[in-house]
Formats: C-alpha cells, structure tokens, sequence
C-alpha cells in the first residue's frame, strides 16, 4: 500500500470516528430512552399533552396513551414554579437533558430546571443535592389516571357519547 492510499484510508477513518461521536452525541428519540437508563442523555420528541396531577406534579405525555408510552418527563410539583409554565410546550418538539430513569415499567428524565429543555446545545443538569429520590417525590404515584385533572359526572358522559342527567 503506497503512503498516499495509507493517507486516504486514514482520514476515512478519522471522519466515520468523528462522524460517530457526533451520532453518539446527539439527541435519542424518546422511543429509545430505556437503552439509556442509570445514564445522563439528551431525549427528543414531540409534546402530545401537558398534565398537572391532583397533587400538583406536572406531567409531559409523548403519546396518546401515556400507559403504552415508553417515556415520561415528570416534574415534581416542587420544582413547578421554578421551572414554569410548561403548557406552551403541547404540540412542540423538545429535547431535554437529564439522568434517564426506571419508574413504573416506564424511563423518564425529572426536569427540575427550565435549563434541562435546551436539550445536547446546553448538557445542564441540575445539581444533585440529595433533595430529590424520585421515588419520594413521586410519593407513590404512578403515571396513572390520578395524574389527569379531575372531571365532573356530566363532563364523563358527554366524552362517552352519553345524556348528562
């Protein structure tokens, strides 16, 4: 192999090895978060709703179905205010940079700073201050219909096609 073919494959070389890191560093799609669990990661898709639970948590679903959903971003009713209002992300994509983790069958990042949602560009995760064991936070509650805001019996039958009495 002459020195000049040897040059070529080099850079070929150092183009797919920097080609790849690039590819390793970019956002994943929230479908493939659970391959990142126990890791710090950037996750990207689409808002389908923004919920608030009967105790105050604030919920961003990715799905229709949040139960068949593979992930979450779940924020504390602790960090709301902090974080802000959230409700101008339905229907938008986002990336948010945080620690993926297991709860309930499901990955989710906890944003607990507005920062988290400038996603690969700014990496920021909040500081571990030891106040946050997302299982306390979550103080047990799953990902479930509690989560929805409550509706009245008139407002359940009109959803389901029925007369409200």
């Amino acid at each position: 192999m002459s020195f000049s073919c040897f040059r070529s494959v080099w850079k070929v070389a150092a183009l797919i090895g920097a080609a790849s890191v690039f590819v390793h560093a970019e956002c994943v799609p929230f479908q493939d978060a659970k391959r990142l669990e126990g890791k710090t990661a950037c996750v990207t898709g689409k808002v389908l709703k923004v919920v608030q639970s009967q105790s105050g948590n604030w919920f961003l679903d990715f799905c229709e179905n949040y139960r068949e959903c593979a992930f979450t971003v779940f924020v504390p009713r602790t960090d709301a205010q902090r974080v802000g209002d959230l409700t101008p992300l339905q229907g938008q994509q986002i990336e948010i940079y945080g620690k993926v983790q297991p709860y309930n069958g499901r990955s989710e990042i906890i944003l607990k700073d507005k920062r988290q949602l400038e996603g690969e560009r700014k990496k920021y995760v909040p500081p571990d201050d030891g106040s946050l064991s997302f299982r306390d936070e979550h103080n047990g509650e799953f990902h479930g219909p509690p989560h929805h805001p409550s509706t009245t019996p008139a407002q359940r039958a009109r959803d389901q096609g029925l007369p409200a009495f």
